[in-house]
C-alpha cells in the first residue's frame, strides 16, 4: 500500500495588523492608537507598510497616514515598539526627489549611529507630494 501524501495549504507564520485612518490624519494622530496597541503586545515586526500623503498645515508639509500593516510574530521581548516617524528637515522644497531622499537618509543615519540601543524594523521611505513641490517621510517602528 502507497502512503497518501497530505497536501495542507501553507500556513502563514505571521499575523498582520491593519490601522485605517480618516483622509486628514496626521501621523501624530496616528502614531496614538499604533503605539497603545503595541504597548499591549509583545512582538517581533517582521515588516512594514505605509500608505501615506500630504498636507498643507501652516505653510508647512504634513504628513497624513492612510494605512499602517504591521506583519508580526509573538515574542518574549521585554521592550515593545513605538512608531518613529522622520521628516524631511529641507527649508526648501525644490531639491529634488533624489537628493531629498539622500538628505533624509543621512539624517536617519545620524540618528541610529546616535541611539544604537535602539533596534528598528518595517522602515519605509515615503514621498509626500502636493503637485508642485514634494518632501519625504520616514516611518519606522523602534524598541
Amino acid at each position: 500500500e502507497t502512503p497518501v501524501e497530505e497536501i495542507r495549504p501553507e500556513l502563514k507564520s505571521y499575523e498582520t495588523k491593519v490601522f485605517a485612518f480618516s483622509e486628514e490624519t496626521t501621523y501624530d494622530q496616528a502614531s496614538v492608537p499604533v503605539n497603545q496597541w503595541l504597548s499591549e503586545h509583545s512582538l517581533d515586526i517582521r515588516s512594514a507598510r505605509f500608505t501615506v500623503d500630504a498636507i498643507l498645515l501652516a505653510g508647512t508639509m504634513v504628513p497624513v497616514v492612510q494605512r499602517i500593516e504591521i506583519d508580526w510574530t509573538g515574542s518574549d521581548a521585554d521592550k515593545h515598539y513605538q512608531l518613529g516617524v522622520m521628516l524631511d528637515s529641507r527649508s526648501d522644497f525644490g531639491l529634488g526627489r533624489k537628493k531629498g531622499a539622500a538628505q533624509l537618509q543621512r539624517q536617519f543615519d545620524r540618528w541610529s549611529q546616535q541611539h544604537p540601543e535602539y533596534e528598528v524594523a518595517g522602515k519605509q521611505d515615503c514621498q509626500m507630494s502636493l503637485g508642485w513641490t514634494s518632501a519625504w517621510a520616514t516611518f519606522f517602528f523602534y524598541r
